[in-house]
This record gives structure tokens, C-alpha cells and sequence, in this order.
């Protein structure tokens, strides 16, 4: 056998081994497929299991799936007649993230259970549709504090600028947690309406307030605010706040930050200083801020 004759046995042997394995390639992925499709069709199925439990599990395997067409039982389930099984229906829908189930998670919202309100109010949240906004602001009221402080957080994430007042009112909230999630809520938004009713709080040394919008009395960089912001970091603090104490620029609270890991303890493994990861300079929103800095 000539040399050419050899050289085109090899190539024409790598082409059939390379259809071969796209073959089983694909022979395998839809083998995948079908079986996803078969356990979704399984969960979907035990969803009207007459066992609450198995609805339950059913509900929660089918949010981890994450399959759209999942989306029509689940929103079915949210009339279940157990509660956890409607409260886990309802985390499932907002993993999936699908616009069908924003008109009946804005029904759950009406639910008698506190909890289910509350991952409607979340669903909707991770959803994202500005539909949900008007009928998430009365739920700032709820008799359940639990429920309004989940109201607080997703409104903040949907960032629409109806929601600013009513979660200014909602600084005023008995509930410390409501009052640092709408003062968190009103930082994401970014309103100048918040300016001034944040910085009363921050005069006032509302401290769960002042911890919600750490970032903003931050950027703000007002002299003789650290103690205020510390007390917060002290009383309402993560290891997020901590952080971001450690890398404004601002010595005292890098040392506040630094004193906080090590109390609860974190141990300080990355360079605070890193360009890479900084959230928010000391002052460097200061010029961005109304007049409300100097009230």
C-alpha cells in the first residue's frame, strides 16, 4: 500500500471514529433528556398525590428542576389544601421565573397562612415583573411582620420607584428587621426621595436603619458617622457588612469590620484593599446626595 493510500485509511478511520462518538454523544444526551422528561412528568403527576407529603416533595424537586412546563401544575398547587405544600409550590415558581405565574402568586398573596404570603412576596421578587409592584405595596402592612419584611426585601429587588414611599413609611415599622430591609430596599433603589428620611434615621441612631443602608451613609462619607454605622454593624452586622467596613477606605471602620470578624469568628483570608472587590468608597457618592447631607 502506497504512502497517499495509508494517510487516507488513517484520516477516513478518525472521521468514522469521530461520527461514532457523535453519535453515542447525542444517543446519550437524549437519553437525558427523555428522562428529565419522565421525571418531570413523575413529579408533576404526584403533585395530586393524595399524601401531602409526597405533594410536598414533588413541589420541591420540580423548583429544582427549574422546567417551564412544570409552571401550570405548580400554579395549580398554590390552591393546595396543605400549606407547606402551597408555600413550596410558591419557592418553586420564583426559581423558575417564569411570567405565567406572577397573576397567581399576586393571588397567593392573599393567602391565610403568613408563610405562604411571604414566598409569594419572594416568587415575585425573583421574578421581577413590575406588575407584581402594586399589589406587593399594601403587603407592607400585613398583620404578620414576617410577611412585611419579605414585602421590604423583594420590592427592593423589583426597584421600582412606586414602592419608594411606602417603604420610606416603612422605616417606621415596630419590627427592627422590616425597618433594615425597607431601609436596604430604598439603598437598591436609589431614590432621591430616601435621602432625607435616611439621614434622619442615621442622626437619630436608628440603628437597623442604619445598618440597612450602610452603603449609602458610606458613600456618603459624612464626618462623625462611623459611630452610628458601627453600632449598626455591632447590632444588625454580617460578615457582608464587615467586609465592606474593612474596604471603604475609612480606618475606623476597618478596624470596626476587622474587631467584628474576629468576635464572630471570621478569619480575614483576601486582601481588604483589593480594587477587585471594593462595593463602596467613603465619600464617594457624597456629591450625589440632595441637600439632605447637610439637614
Amino acid at each position: 500500500m502506497n504512502p497517499v493510500t495509508v494517510r487516507h485509511c488513517r484520516q477516513m478511520g478518525r472521521q468514522c471514529a469521530f461520527g461514532l462518538s457523535l453519535v453515542f454523544c447525542v444517543l446519550g444526551l437524549a437519553r437525558l433528556v427523555c428522562g428529565q422528561s419522565d421525571r418531570v412528568s413523575q413529579l408533576v403527576g404526584e403533585l395530586r398525590d393524595s399524601n401531602w407529603t409526597v405533594r410536598l416533595d414533588a413541589a420541591f424537586a420540580l423548583g429544582k428542576l427549574k422546567d417551564r412546563g412544570t409552571v401550570v401544575a405548580l400554579t395549580a398547587a398554590l390552591k393546595d389544601t396543605d400549606a407547606d405544600v402551597r408555600r413550596t409550590a410558591a419557592k418553586a415558581l420564583g426559581e423558575i421565573r417564569d411570567l405565567r405565574a406572577v397573576e397567581p402568586l399576586i393571588a397567593a398573596l392573599r393567602d391565610e397562612e403568613p408563610q405562604v404570603r411571604a414566598c409569594a412576596a419572594r416568587a415575585l421578587g425573583e421574578i421581577g415583573d413590575s406588575r407584581a409592584v402594586s399589589p406587593l405595596i399594601p403587603e407592607l402592612k400585613d398583620a404578620d411582620a414576617g410577611v412585611r419584611s419579605s414585602v421590604a426585601a423583594w420590592l427592593g429587588t423589583i426597584k421600582d420607584p412606586r414602592a419608594v414611599e411606602p417603604l420610606i413609611a416603612a422605616l417606621k415599622d415596630p419590627e427592627p428587621d422590616v425597618q433594615l430591609r425597607a431601609a436596604r430596599a430604598l439603598d437598591e433603589i436609589k431614590d432621591p426621595r430616601a435621602d432625607v428620611p435616611l439621614m434622619a434615621a442615621l442622626k437619630g441612631k436608628e440603628e437597623p436603619v442604619v445598618g440597612g443602608a450602610y452603603r449609602f451613609f458610606i458613600g456618603l462619607g459624612q464626618e462623625g458617622s462611623e459611630d452610628a454605622l458601627i453600632a449598626a454593624l455591632n447590632g444588625f452586622g454580617n460578615k457582608e457588612m464587615a467586609l465592606d467596613f474593612l474596604k471603604c477606605g475609612n480606618p475606623k471602620l476597618a478596624d470596626a469590620g476587622r474587631l467584628w470578624a474576629r468576635t464572630n469568628g471570621y478569619e480575614i483570608v483576601a486582601d481588604p484593599n483589593s480594587i477587585y472587590s471594593i462595593s463602596v468608597w467613603w465619600g464617594s457618592e457624597r456629591t450625589m446626595v440632595s441637600s439632605a447631607s447637610t439637614s
